[in-house]
């Protein structure tokens, strides 16, 4: 054998010593790269069953809002025609439990709005954990000549924000307005607030005149946030004459603090005496 040939085998030798090695490279490299595959989608698997899991909590609190809500409705319901006017001063039962409704109503869209912003928070860090694993996997799964790396089917980032996250937010958001909808139309539910009632009358000196009749200034005890409703009506009367009987009480110059009572009769219609009772509510 010429020396030349013994140079080519022991060429031929280091080629092949060289393939080995290249073989044993691509073989560790594709178990590392799939190995640390695997621990990635482990990861992300074990985030969407965490992001789920939120889902189903947030699920549960609404279907328990939404009972509240129908709770609440009931009762407005139940208490809409059945409102009983006070006759002394000061708000009615129904207008407190009208403000402790809304008052409750209140917190229970300032707790929402606290936790909606918790789970956003939430949703930000595991953002923010798969783009350091997507990192990782970029860093240790460059492609070579030799070696393929499979791709993930779909971009993990991007279909939790759209999914996950959005779905999450739409269904917050949707209860939210719905609970901010019932505190609005609860505040301008027409409500009567303060009620008062008197009387006022002629004294026994109208002896009899043709056209006797008279005035009085009501004050009422506290002012009313409205101009009240005010309504009269005559509950004695003595008069003479065999005459037709004719008597006028109207209530005039309605305001927050008062209003003047007005009782009159017809020329032919002698009175010696009458009273009214009266009533303003607002």
């Amino acid at each position: 054998m010429s020396k030349q040939e013994r140079h080519i085998k022991g060429l031929d030798r280091l080629l092949q010593q060289m393939q080995g090695k290249v073989n044993r490279l691509e073989t560790t490299t594709s178990s590392t790269a799939q190995n640390n595959n695997n621990e990635l989608r482990k990861k992300i698997q074990r985030n969407e069953n965490e992001i789920k899991q939120q889902k189903e909590q947030s699920k549960h609190q609404e279907q328990r809002l939404m009972a509240e809500m129908n709770h609440l409705r009931s009762i407005v319901h139940n208490k809409g025609g059945s409102y009983i006017p006070p006759f002394y001063p000061g708000k009615g039962a129904h207008s407190a439990n009208m403000q402790d409704n809304i008052n409750r109503l209140q917190s229970q869209v300032s707790a929402i709005m606290a936790n909606q912003k918790g789970e956003k928070a939430e949703n930000e860090r595991l953002f923010a954990l798969i783009s350091e694993l997507q990192n990782k996997k970029n860093d240790k799964m460059k492609p070579t000549s030799n070696v393929q790396h499979a791709e993930l089917p779909t971009d993990v980032q991007a279909f939790v924000k759209e999914h996950l996250d959005q779905a999450m937010d739409d269904n917050l958001t949707a209860i939210v307005n719905d609970l901010q909808g019932q505190v609005q139309r609860l505040e301008e539910r027409p409500y009567v607030g303060h009620c008062e009632v008197g009387v006022l009358g002629l004294p026994w000196n109208a002896d009899g005149k043709a056209g006797y009749g008279g005035r009085g200034s009501v004050t009422f005890s506290k002012t009313f946030r409205t101009v009240p409703v005010v309504s009269a009506a005559l509950y004695k009367l003595y008069h003479t004459g065999n005459q037709p009987v004719g008597i006028v009480v109207s209530a005039d110059d309605v305001t927050e603090m008062g209003f003047r009572l007005k009782l009159y009769g017809w020329d032919q219609t002698k009175l010696h005496s009458a009273g009214v009772q009266w009533m303003a509510c607002g």
